[in-house]
């Protein structure tokens, strides 16, 4: 009894208010925690060592229901540090974390939400830096509190509003002069990059006084800390139950927002997916983004997830102009566009993002997330699988199948009640889809019956169900659903014969890989994941842990084609090993377009309606309808995409030679910054065979990259011309848009016309329309072709000739066309030679009913088109067009009579024969392809020199009779005869020349 005397007194006898859970009260050297529940003592000093204190002399009991706990600090609680104990109570009462380093800081002078900002720059740099655990770095503020203090002041200092002055440059000197003092070269580089991050940022709504903390940051400013392709821009949001980041390669960009569950690396899942979002952009509007988050909290309720998800994009609109918030300072000056779209775990919340987007007031309005209850639902539509089927066509039309209609031996990635894998399996009735792998489930159909497992594959779609809800009488003989987890499952002699296998058993994981190899005509992913890597990459070089088991290489792969419905289903390198031994597929950016496709056309759309609406034109009742109504004429734009992409492909695929591509690739590096070989596994020069397939040809997954980013470079440069905002540029412009919805202006006018010129010109003339790029000429360039494509009628000979898929040759289809863009190619570097010397070159297609007149006088009879027949008839003539159209306007001749005596030239000396020799003649070699060109310009300018002269009556023709006589007792078209022959086509002209 004397004991315990000893150890109360008066003061622990008496009892706070309680008028919270737990109060904590400093009486004397000793603290005291009153709570209604126990609290575990091992909880208490848990939390007083994050604070920085060790608890000494502690001694609990129980007054009147009341828990008390009394005891000592070490060290004591200073007279400053009093203002923690109510920070105390909210963390022992669980509004708080326990744990935090952080903690410590409070009891230097931060309150609890400077501590939350400094919590949040230091998680962002976690994930920006991966090399230091967030612990690391907290450890290393700790270490240096002073220069730790500082940098959050310049962040207050640099952000805070209304103050009539900021000194950041004085701050800046502080802060260096402190970074010099720090000790190890690892603490030095935490720091800085700490101090960056805060220089970088250019808008917080930090003083929005909100539950989330968000920054946004220039990220080209840390450039020089980081590896790999970066974003531009970069917006970090920091909430005690989730953090998320959205990252942006330019300030008009999209991308989808997903639910994520790579808490350390965040970052590095959500940057992979925006630079392949950056790659497949290349066809839209926008550039690439992406945004992800993860949630803290554990078992939270579909209510819960959709409040933390309402957070999220609210902090993100906190950094984009809405409107002129006081309480932000911005440094970035104006930033209007920024749209996101359903992803992983987010599908449903297009509705709740519009929802707080409209509720702020922002201009988007319900075009702020596409899809949603007023938008095209992607999985109804099947848009994603739809344009990821088209694009993979191309791999069968070139060997006489249709992928729509001939029974196409499938293994898949994905389950039929997912989107992409349960559209795609759908699209042909005669699938025999012989195999699946879902994330736990493996589905084996043998010998299927078409129309049965059609059916019964429609069911599990439109109910939303797994493999396991499969009716298994509908499975023939042999197969069955298994547990990917299993460690053992027997194999029937149809399975064994199906994988060409004589094991008699394997695990779900080697079960996966044998289906995943087996010789199938498509290997089709729908599903998300990474399964396919190259045999010189290891597992932890490309992520994805849950799939690691499973992957197999590029080179293991004996489908026929390889559809990539899905995001990063293969790696880079695994796709390249892949096609170099023969296997056909393009690319996850080429393959899955149309989703991000037919988002952006629903959001412009919107735009442009929404407008509409705010002028009278419309009521809001017609632009639901009006949206609605163009969905049939939404698709089709984004499946032509898909098409084009594919076949211009395969066109390149012919055409680029090893020096073209060497060419291409300088031209890229050259003016896009942050296109790097590197980023997409493409080797230096002397090693260029490395992406080689057995035909001599690169590789399409390398040239996918490269069309995706011509198209990307030829819309930055078109932004910074006048060409869009020209009467043709107009046109394209409304090209862009249905009829209906012509010739009223949009916020994005540049852009979209930008866009829609690059994608016509690549998709047509393929990645060599940047060969020879010259930022100076671009626009002349540009200009020119456009307008000789329309005089010649390029575009309506184009058409017919891919409406002949499956009933013209291929290789004839492919020839066709390539000779249309080589006498685009011609004619058009001619006129931006002689651009100047035009009168008026924007007016050139008036010639046009002339031109057609003139070439419908012969006719070759090589088609049963009789528009073909005309048009090929004539293909080299075009080369020379511009020429004489020019000089029509030089001489005053009549058009037809300048015209006429191109094609005295041309027949007299037999230059399309001699042209086609040189194209028959076919070598690999650098040397013969150079003297080719050599050959081709010579006679080129042969034909324009000699025409010039007979309409100025500088020359006729029969002073040319020798040559003419030499050309005709050619009995051999090789190398050796066109190189003599050129010679004296040379030596021909120099008596006029001068």
């Amino acid at each position: 009894m004397d004991i315990c005397t000893q150890l109360f007194t008066g003061e622990d006898l008496k009892l706070p208010p309680m008028e919270r859970e737990v109060e904590v009260i400093e009486r004397g050297d000793f603290l005291y925690i009153y709570s209604q529940a126990p609290i575990p003592i091992s909880k208490i000093s848990g939390v007083m060592e994050s604070f920085g204190f060790e608890v000494e002399d502690l001694l609990s009991f129980q007054l009147e229901g009341v828990n008390v706990y009394k005891f000592r600090l070490s060290p004591p609680i200073k007279e400053n540090e009093k203002k923690i104990l109510p920070i105390i109570e909210q963390v022992l009462g669980g509004k708080l974390p326990e744990k935090c380093q952080l903690y410590r800081f409070l009891t230097l002078g931060l309150t609890l939400r400077e501590m939350n900002s400094l919590h949040a720059l230091l998680k962002y740099e976690s994930q920006l830096i991966l090399e230091y655990s967030e612990n690391y770095i907290i450890e290393t503020t700790l270490k240096y509190p002073d220069l730790t203090l500082a940098i959050l002041n310049y962040f207050q200092v640099k952000f805070a509003p209304q103050l009539p002055s900021r000194n950041l440059e004085s701050l800046e000197r502080e802060i260096l002069g402190m970074l010099k003092k720090v000790e190890g070269l690892t603490e030095d580089r935490i720091l800085r990059i700490l101090f960056w991050i805060v220089k970088s940022m250019v808008r917080t709504n930090y003083f929005l006084e909100k539950e989330t903390i968000s920054f946004k940051i220039d990220v080209s400013n840390l450039w020089q800390f980081l590896h790999g392709i970066q974003p531009l821009w970069e917006g970090f949001v920091f909430h005690r139950s989730f953090y998320g980041l959205h990252l942006r390669m330019g300030k008009v960009s999209r991308g989808g927002i997903r639910w994520s569950s790579r808490y350390e690396d965040l970052r590095e899942e959500i940057k992979s997916l925006m630079i392949t979002q950056e790659a497949k952009n290349a066809i839209i509007v926008p550039e690439g983004a992406k945004g992800g988050f993860v949630i803290v909290e554990k078992g939270i309720s579909k209510e819960r997830f959709k409040e933390i998800y309402s957070l999220f994009i609210d902090a993100l609109l906190d950094l984009i102009d809405i409107d002129d918030n006081p309480n932000i300072v911005k440094y970035d000056g104006n930033d209007f566009y920024f749209v996101v779209a359903p992803d992983k775990g987010t599908a449903d919340m297009s509705d709740v993002a519009n929802a707080i987007a409209q509720r702020r007031g922002y201009f988007l309005k319900d075009a702020f997330a596409s899809g949603g209850s007023k938008g095209y639902n992607h999985k109804k539509l099947g848009i994603t699988a739809k344009g990821a089927i088209r694009s993979a066509s191309r791999h069968f039309l070139e060997v006489g199948k249709d992928i729509y209609t001939d029974p196409i031996t499938i293994v898949g990635v994905g389950s039929m009640r997912g989107d992409v894998f349960g559209n795609g399996v759908l699209i042909n009735p005669n699938f025999r889809l012989v195999g699946a792998i879902s994330h736990r489930e493996i589905f084996i159909d043998p010998n299927p019956d078409p129309q049965v497992a059609y059916q019964e594959r429609k069911r599990l779609f439109e109910e939303g169900l797994g493999w396991s809800y499969y009716d298994r009488s509908k499975i023939s003989p042999g197969g069955g659903v298994f547990d990917r987890q299993s460690k053992a499952i027997k194999l029937s002699p149809q399975i064994r014969q199906l994988l060409q296998t004589d094991r008699e058993e394997m695990s779900g994981e080697e079960l996966v890989k044998a289906l995943l190899t087996a010789p199938v005509d498509l290997l089709y992913f729908g599903g998300i994941g990474t399964y396919v890597k190259s045999s010189e990459e290891t597992n932890q070089e490309v992520g994805d842990k849950q799939n690691e088991g499973v992957r197999v290489n590029g080179e293991e792969l004996r489908a026929f084609a390889v559809c990539e419905g899905a995001n990063l289903a293969l790696t880079q390198k695994g796709r390249i090993e892949y096609a170099r031994k023969g296997g056909r597929l393009n690319l996850d950016a080429i393959d899955n377009s149309g989703g991000v496709n037919t988002s952006d056309y629903e959001v412009n759309l919107k735009i442009l309606l929404n407008q509409l609406v705010e002028k009278g034109v419309i009521e809001e009742i017609e632009r639901d309808e009006i949206l609605f109504s163009l969905t049939d004429w939404v698709v089709e734009k984004v499946l032509q995409n898909n098409y084009y992409h594919s076949l211009i492909l395969s066109i390149d695929q012919r055409k680029v030679k090893k020096r073209d591509f060497v060419q291409i690739l300088s031209t890229l590096e050259e003016h896009i910054k942050f296109f790097k070989r590197k980023h997409f596994a493409i080797p230096k020069n002397g090693a260029i065979g490395e992406v080689v397939d057995q035909n001599g040809w690169i590789v399409r997954p390398v040239l996918g990259i490269l069309l995706l980013y011509s198209k990307i470079l030829l819309k930055k440069y078109l932004l910074l011309e006048n060409f869009i905002d020209t009467p043709l540029g107009r046109e394209f412009y409304n090209s862009y848009f249905p009829n209906n919805l012509r010739n009223f202006d949009h916020p994005l006018r540049r852009e979209i016309t930008a866009t829609t010129i690059a994608n016509y010109i690549i998709n047509r003339a393929g990645i060599r329309f940047i060969r020879e790029f010259d930022p100076q000429t671009l626009e002349k360039k540009v200009k020119c072709y456009l307008l000789l494509d329309r005089l010649i009628g390029a575009e309506e000979i184009r058409r017919e000739i891919i409406d002949a898929d499956l009933k013209m040759d291929i290789d004839l289809q492919y020839t066709l066309l390539a000779q249309i863009e080589e006498s685009l190619h011609f004619g058009t570097q001619w006129m931006v030679r002689h651009y100047d010397k035009f009168k008026n070159i924007d007016q050139i297609t008036k010639y046009r009913p002339e031109v057609r007149e003139f070439i419908t006088r012969r006719r070759l009879g090589q088609f049963e088109s009789k528009n073909l027949d005309t048009f090929f008839s004539w293909i080299e003539y075009y080369k020379f067009l511009p020429a004489a159209i020019y000089l029509q306007e030089e001489t005053g001749v009549s058009p037809t009579q300048i015209m006429e005596s191109f094609q005295i030239v041309l027949e007299r000396f037999k230059i399309e024969e001699l042209l086609r020799g040189i194209r028959n003649i076919k070598s690999k070699d650098d040397l013969i392809q150079s003297l080719k060109r050599e050959a081709r310009e010579i006679i080129e300018y042969f034909v324009i020199s000699v025409s010039e002269k007979l309409v100025k009556g500088e020359l006729k023709i029969e002073e040319l009779e020798p040559l003419r006589r030499e050309i005709e007792g050619v009995r051999e078209l090789n190398l050796n005869s066109i190189l003599h022959l050129t010679n004296q086509m040379s030596l021909s002209l120099l008596p006029f020349v001068g």
